[in-house]
């Protein structure tokens, strides 16, 4: 990594706590010559309110603020990180739709920073920015930063997505089983219960036994919720010894 000595956790790092992925991140921001850091995840559930978490090191007042006047609806940043994953250096141009919001992070010592998002395949986005507060980011800069920063962007993802599953997971009531996992799939794949129910040789009411264990495990409103979460959680793409058990 160049003189930017800094260490990416290991692929079986397991779930963090969001203390210790703020501060990763704090370090990681230290490292690269940032000040400030602040990483975003919206989740599709529930579907018709998606859940976003955030974790910052901004000055107190400062996220106060942008949360008290839902400046994520007219952050410039924020609008091009969910149309599009490359990454984004904040300027004057970006700002100008939102002038006054630009003039008041600038006042909070926000007015240098890089953002960029990622997208996985179940539809969960997050956003990780870096800033400081003097010293324009340079082309050169930016170039010898671009493959590490890409890296920190994709890591801070599976952190964040790996916590959230951890919570969601403690939550459950008890793991599902195998037919329940089975099911639901056939459910994902928009079978009704009488078609899954002639599929796996078994009865409607065994199915519907099963679809009702399972949303309640999931701790979900209906069934439509159950199959959400489990995609969240990674559930449903075959019989797992650490999330499934036996019939």
């Amino acid at each position: 990594m160049g003189k930017w000595q800094f260490d990416f956790p290991q692929p079986d790092h397991g779930a963090w706590s969001e203390a210790e992925i703020l501060k990763w991140l704090s370090g990681a921001a230290r490292a690269f010559e940032f000040e400030c850091c602040s990483i975003g995840i919206r989740f599709p559930l529930p579907l018709t309110s998606p859940r976003i978490s955030v974790l910052n090191n901004y000055p107190r007042a400062w996220w106060e603020r942008y949360l008290e006047k839902s400046y994520h609806a007219i952050d410039p940043s924020v609008v091009h990180c969910t149309a599009s994953q490359r990454p984004v250096v904040w300027s004057d141009s970006l700002f100008r739709p939102a002038k006054e919001f630009w003039d008041e992070a600038q006042s909070f010592g926000l007015r240098v920073g890089r953002a960029q998002s990622c997208r996985d395949g179940l539809g969960i986005v997050s956003m990780l920015t870096f800033s400081r507060s003097s010293e324009p980011l340079s082309a050169v800069e930016l170039a010898s930063k671009e493959r590490e920063l890409r890296m920190l962007t994709e890591c801070a993802h599976r952190l964040m997505l790996h916590a959230f599953r951890s919570r969601l997971m403690g939550a459950m009531r008890s793991a599902l089983t195998e037919r329940e996992v089975e099911i639901l799939r056939w459910a994902a794949d928009g079978k009704t219960g009488k078609d899954i129910a002639l599929i796996l040789d078994i009865s409607l009411s065994t199915v519907r036994f099963h679809l009702k264990n399972a949303t309640s495990k999931l701790d979900a409103g209906n069934i439509s919720g159950a199959i959400a979460r489990a995609m969240v959680l990674d559930l449903l793409q075959g019989p797992s010894p650490s999330l499934c058990k036996g019939n």
